[in-house]
């Protein structure tokens, strides 16, 4: 039998910082919502997808996907695809506090507030994308990266990847060789929250926003210069917005059943709404 093409229509909502692959060079994780609110998770999208056709986040698309093969992917937001087909549409703006964004994720999608329930539905492989409201976040840190540099067998792999690309080995787009990868971003940020039973959770935030913060305004900087900006401007957004995450599972946590599979991979700091902008039917 073969493959079944659906046309998607998606609003994207998740860019993570780029990865090294062997078969792709460099990926970046992208996923957002259809206008029903359902997760969809798009893999592979290499970096040159967006400097060919960058586009935000809040920006709706259309394309052809797959869904994935489950001995390669088996969560069920996973679909391939079909690159060529991708098409642009409107990005919703902030206007009205987020009106247009709110209306679209936050009134469509499900919102999960206990980590214990979304633990065992990524653990069981029944949930890898989800919106999740914290309580209360309860600590933001900044810590060096471990490794700033990537190892020699990560840029051997990224060779790998980008001699396979440029050889139109995928689906026959004309991709560059590039030898060097994406800078790599210097440090981690994590946020420590509260759920709704008061269960404190700590994780790491993957979003690509964090990785551009970084490269457009502290590149330079020194790393007590980058650890005071990005956690004063992260604790803004936990202390005067209606702060949301997005979440996913990392595929290889995922497939191990580890006790937490899931990472914040994008971060929603949507204004908080005054009474008067609510419509109460009158």
């Amino acid at each position: 039998m073969g493959e079944t093409i659906e046309r998607k229509r998606i609003l994207i909502l998740v860019k993570t910082q780029p990865t090294i692959s062997k078969r792709y060079g460099e990926l970046v994780c992208t996923a957002g919502i259809d206008e029903n609110g359902n997760w969809v998770r798009l893999y592979p999208l290499p970096f040159e997808t967006y400097e060919k056709g960058a586009f935000q986040k809040y920006t709706w698309i259309d394309v052809d996907v797959v869904a994935r093969d489950l001995w390669k992917d088996p969560r069920p937001e996973s679909f391939t695809p079909q690159r060529k087909t991708l098409s642009l549409g409107e990005t919703l703006s902030t206007n009205d506090c987020w009106r247009a964004r709110r209306k679209c994720v936050l009134e469509k999608a499900k919102i999960f507030t206990s980590m214990d329930e979304l633990r065992e539905l990524g653990r069981a492989n029944k949930v890898s994308l989800a919106i999740f409201k914290p309580s209360k976040v309860v600590n933001v840190q900044v810590l060096k990266e471990e490794n700033p540099n990537y190892t020699k067998k990560e840029i051997n792999n990224f060779l790998q990847g980008m001699e396979a690309l440029s050889s139109d080995l995928f689906d026959g787009e004309d991709y560059p060789m590039r030898y060097v990868p994406t800078q790599k971003v210097p440090f981690k940020l994590k946020i420590t929250f509260l759920d709704s039973y008061r269960k404190k959770s700590c994780m790491s935030v993957l979003d690509w926003e964090v990785g551009a913060l970084w490269y457009n305004n502290y590149r330079n900087a020194p790393f007590e210069t980058i650890k005071e900006k990005v956690e004063a401007l992260y604790w803004n957004f936990a202390r005067n917005t209606d702060l949301h995450f997005y979440m996913g599972t990392i595929h290889q946590w995922a497939q191990k059943r580890a006790p937490n599979p899931w990472s914040i991979i994008g971060i929603a700091q949507f204004p908080h709404r005054w009474q008067q902008e609510f419509d109460f039917g009158i």
